[in-house]
Parts: structure tokens; C-alpha cells; sequence
């Protein structure tokens, strides 16, 4: 139990510290201590700072795996909820991946940065299209919807979300997730209650 604490708090310390620095910047001793370990532990439990990268992508597709195996939707009334919690759960797991630390990565680890970005293209849209077309055919959204351009639609807006570092130089303040969940599915006309309105 020690041990699975020292890990995760390793992965947590690095993930933050990736995010905000980048790959080449971090350095193994700045995880250490950051994690509150020594530089052994940390070097027995990942042998290389590579490894601590792998780790944390397997660890975000485990907890997205979890998000996308707990959305059932079998009624209308799912179908809303479903792509909330997606679109959630996407930002939070995908959202590991700072623009700083891709970037990094495809200098120095190209192969697992194509990974990472192959994984967030593939994760994102496959599922939303599962989610719209399922809605269609259960009358939650409109019988006509361009399934294929409302995922674009939904995933540019995902990737905004993924990208705050790209828009600090915005003077509008960035809206939660939930907000942005709520723009997309409820639209902004008076009338549009349902995403079938606006989608």
C-alpha cells in the first residue's frame, strides 16, 4: 500500500510538473523531491523519465476507459448526460498533455507523442459518434443531424478546453468545462432546450 502511494504520488508530481515545464526542462531530482521521495525510489519504481511519461498516458487512458465503460445509454434521457460526462471526462484525462510537454515530446520522444495525439484524436471522436448516433436513433437528437460535423464541431471545442495555455493572451477568462458543456448542448437561443435544437 506504502509503495502504490509513492508511485501515484511520483505520477502526480511529475504530471504537474510536465504540464506546467515541459519534458526537457523537469528533471528526475525535481520529481523526487516535488513527490517527497528519494532519488532510489523514484529511480526503482521508474528507471527512466520516459517511463514516468508512459505511465501517466496508461494511467489517463485507464481513467478514460473508466469514464467511457460507465456511460450506458439506453433512453432518450441518457443521451445528454452521456456526452456531458464525456466531454468532462475527456478534458480531464486528455488534458494531461500540455502543448509544452507534446511538443517536448515530438522533439526528443516522437513516437510516443504521435501515440499520445493518435490516442486523443481516436478517443474523442469515436466515442462521440457513438454517443450522437445512438441519440438519433433513440429520438434524442434530430433525425437529420450531420453526425460526422457535429463530432468536428464537439471536438474542436474539446480541444479548446485541452489548450489553456494557448489562450492566455485571451481577455475573456476561460469558462469551466461545464460551462462549455452547456453552450454545446443547450445552445444560446431562447427557445433551444435540448441538443436536438441546436446540433
Amino acid at each position: 500500500m506504502e509503495r502504490m502511494d509513492v508511485y501515484s504520488r511520483i505520477l502526480d508530481a511529475a504530471e504537474d510538473l510536465f504540464f506546467r515545464y515541459g519534458y526537457q526542462r523537469v528533471t528526475t531530482e525535481q520529481i523526487a523531491r516535488e513527490s517527497g521521495c528519494s532519488k532510489r525510489t523514484l529511480y526503482e519504481l521508474f528507471p527512466t523519465k520516459d517511463n514516468i511519461v508512459l505511465q501517466i498516458f496508461l494511467r489517463a487512458d485507464e481513467e478514460l476507459r473508466h469514464v467511457v465503460s460507465s456511460i450506458v445509454i439506453s433512453h432518450a434521457d441518457d443521451v445528454r448526460p452521456a456526452i456531458k460526462d464525456f466531454i468532462q471526462g475527456i478534458v480531464k484525462a486528455c488534458g494531461r498533455f500540455s502543448a509544452v510537454l507534446l511538443h517536448d515530446l515530438e522533439l526528443g520522444e516522437p513516437s510516443l507523442a504521435r501515440d499520445i495525439n493518435a490516442w486523443r484524436k481516436r478517443s474523442s471522436t469515436e466515442h462521440l459518434r457513438a454517443y450522437l448516433t445512438r441519440g438519433v436513433e433513440l429520438g434524442a437528437l434530430r433525425s437529420g443531424l450531420d453526425v460526422d460535423a457535429t463530432v468536428a464541431v464537439l471536438t474542436m471545442a474539446v480541444d479548446y478546453l485541452l489548450h489553456p495555455e494557448a489562450r492566455t493572451s485571451s481577455p475573456l477568462p476561460l469558462p469551466p468545462p461545464e460551462i462549455v458543456c452547456s453552450v454545446l448542448l443547450d445552445g444560446i437561443e431562447a427557445r433551444s432546450t435540448r441538443l436536438q435544437t441546436v446540433v
